[in-house]
C-alpha cells in the first residue's frame, strides 16, 4: 500500500517508556459518523483500561505475532483475515483503502 500522506500530526513520537501525548486538540469535524461511533465503542470498551491491560489484550488477537524485541507491521489484510473476511471482500477493502489514500494525498481535506 502506498504511504499515507503526511498531514498535521497530532500524536507526538514515542518518548519513555513508550509513551505518547495528544499535540493538538482533535475537532470532530473531519470524522465520519460511522469514525465517531468507532471511537465512542473503542472508549466504552477500553477507555477505562490502562495501557498494560490493553497490551495484554492485543497480544490475544489472532493477528498479533510475537516480534522478539523489535516490531512487525500489522497489514490490515491481516486484521480482516483475523475477523473473518472472505478474500474478496479482503481485495474490496484494500482497493478502497488504495483509492482513499490516493484521493488523500491530492486533496488532504478528503478525510
Amino acid at each position: 500500500m502506498p504511504p499515507r500522506s503526511r498531514g498535521p500530526s497530532y500524536i507526538s513520537a514515542p518518548f519513555g517508556d513508550d509513551e505518547v501525548k495528544l499535540l493538538e486538540t482533535i475537532t470532530l469535524d473531519r470524522m465520519s459518523r460511522a469514525e465517531e461511533k468507532l471511537v465512542r465503542e473503542v472508549y466504552e470498551k477500553f477507555g477505562h483500561q490502562n495501557r498494560w491491560d490493553i497490551v495484554a489484550y492485543t497480544h490475544k488477537l489472532p493477528e498479533w505475532k510475537d516480534p522478539k524485541g523489535t516490531s512487525i507491521p500489522i497489514h490490515p489484510r491481516q486484521i480482516l483475515r483475523a475477523i473473518g473476511e472472505d478474500e474478496e471482500e479482503i481485495k474490496a477493502t484494500i482497493k478502497e483503502m488504495r483509492i482513499a489514500d490516493a484521493a488523500e494525498e491530492y486533496v488532504p481535506s478528503v478525510r
